[in-house]
């Protein structure tokens, strides 16, 4: 015998499916950071994996094929990060010892147009709005030299997640396929071979789609800004 009526089934329903919805969240917020790197690690040992299967077409054996792909990357990251990272230090240490010199420049300016002012009588209701803005981009300055080692900090944990997420990727690249197959073998037999490939078709459509999508943005921006 049926204890529960339809409209009690279906409340019963609708709040399991809020409890679950709100654990997920709180489980999100508590591991949100560990998910991300996981999630990344995939992400970079998909598509690493195409390389990899290129390679085992001619004979290599997937262990060499993972080792020759995944040293190449991060032969390319370390030349990348060599070439930028100096690049974008230099830049912000610019950014930092200029502001003070653009405040002086803009406080000149100010009085400049506050005396011509002045001597042809006009009330320029804007000079306490620019003071202001003045006096916040001085205080941005300091604080912008006060976080410089909460920066370097913060690069030094970058640094470790991005040697996490190589190791997971290289992990996964090694071990991935069986853990995924042995995901998929819990699904019906129709049903499991034919949602991996969904999946894999569905994510190399979205990547396909975001390369195109940032060639295309690149190919309008670049000009703009070297114009500019």
């Amino acid at each position: 015998m049926n204890r529960f009526s339809p409209l009690q089934r279906l409340l019963l329903t609708w709040i399991l499916i809020v409890i679950s919805g709100w654990l997920a969240i709180q489980v999100g917020r508590l591991f949100g950071h560990l998910l991300t790197t996981i999630l990344t690690a995939a992400v970079l040992a998909f598509l690493l994996n195409y390389p990899v299967q290129v390679l085992r077409r001619y004979r290599v054996s997937r262990g060499l094929a993972v080792t020759l792909v995944f040293a190449l990357s991060v032969v390319l990251l370390v030349l990348v990060g060599i070439a930028v990272v100096p690049v974008l230090a230099k830049q912000v240490v610019q950014l930092g010892a200029r502001i003070p010199e653009w405040v002086d420049t803009l406080q000149n300016w100010l009085d400049q147009i506050s005396l011509w002012a002045a001597e042809r009588n006009i009330n320029l209701g804007q000079t306490e709005l620019v003071n202001t803005l003045l006096n916040r981009l001085q205080a941005s300055a300091e604080k912008i030299a006060g976080q410089s080692l909460d920066l370097l900090l913060g690069t030094f944990n970058q640094v470790i997640d991005l040697v996490l997420v190589l190791v997971l990727a290289l992990y996964m690249l090694l071990y991935g396929g069986q853990f995924w197959q042995g995901l998929l073998s819990l699904f019906p037999k129709p049903w499991g071979p034919r949602i991996g490939e969904a999946l894999a078709l569905s994510f190399q459509n979205f990547l396909i789609s975001q390369l195109v999508l940032g060639f295309i943005m690149a190919l309008m921006l670049v000009p703009v800004f070297g114009f500019l």
